[in-house]
């Protein structure tokens, strides 16, 4: 899965190179629709995955939209939004610090 996914944790988006967070849900999405519940998946990052896994992975970056991009549309600047704390009372907030 090389930098598409990342086992338990935040992915690295490249930015310049055109990566977007939209993108990161996309692929996970497409990469459902290939794997079902005897795939063995092997993450760019962490130990050896389960579609369970990318599932979880998905619903995180899901999540982490949901409540930044509010933020980011309203103006808040790069520090304003850390400092907000928008995943504080997710597990992955505990990831993001």
């Amino acid at each position: 899965m090389g930098d598409l996914f990342f086992r338990a944790r935040f992915p690295f988006i490249d930015l310049s190179a055109g990566g977007s967070f939209n993108g990161m849900i996309a692929a996970s999405e497409q990469l459902l629709k290939l794997v079902d519940d005897e795939t063995k998946i092997i993450p760019g990052h962490g130990e050896l995955a389960t579609r369970s896994d990318l599932i979880e992975y998905r619903d995180m970056l899901l999540q982490v939209n949901e409540r930044v991009t509010p933020l980011i549309k309203a103006g808040k600047t790069e520090a304003e939004v850390v400092a907000a704390k928008p995943l504080a009372d997710s597990p992955s907030g505990e990831k993001a610090s």
